[in-house]
């Protein structure tokens, strides 16, 4: 009976979660103005014995962002298309990406700073009128839209 009962205790005894950890810091553009709105996520950073388990958080105006994580070995990076990412410290190749080590303490300043071309908007050019329209200004407003967005 004592055999019994100490198998029912337990297999009744719900499993330890693993502690918490985090990884957080800044992602700016590279005229330094704040990343907004970016998913960050994480990867497995080498660690193929290990569980993995996803997170994600998004950057705030601020550009600020910060993951939950349980310890182990994590790439950091966000994809601002369907095609690429952009991983810690700024680079697109996960082959160039540092891996961040990841222990019961936080881990802070995981920042990026993006390449001009990792912003994904470059524009170049003039803005012309036909001959004929009134019109014209000395200092026409142009405004881009990406997503059905106005981007600043």
């Amino acid at each position: 009976m004592f055999h019994l009962l100490l198998i029912g205790i337990v297999l009744t005894q719900a499993p330890v979660p693993p502690p918490a950890s985090s990884i957080s810091g800044v992602v700016t553009f590279s005229d330094g103005t704040p990343a907004a709105g970016l998913v960050m996520r994480i990867a497995n950073g080498g660690q193929a014995d290990a569980p993995f388990r996803p997170s994600f958080a998004i950057t705030d105006t601020s550009g600020k962002y910060k993951l939950t994580v349980t310890p182990g070995r994590y790439y950091v990076f966000f994809s601002p298309n369907n095609d690429s990412s952009i991983y810690f410290p700024g680079v697109a190749a996960k082959e160039e990406a540092a891996v961040i080590a990841v222990t019961e303490s936080a881990v802070e300043n995981v920042n990026i700073k993006l390449q001009p071309s990792a912003s994904g908007v470059h524009v170049t050019g003039h803005v012309k009128f036909p001959s004929k329209d009134a019109s014209q200004s000395a200092r026409p407003d142009v405004q881009l839209f990406g997503n059905g967005r106005p981007i600043t």
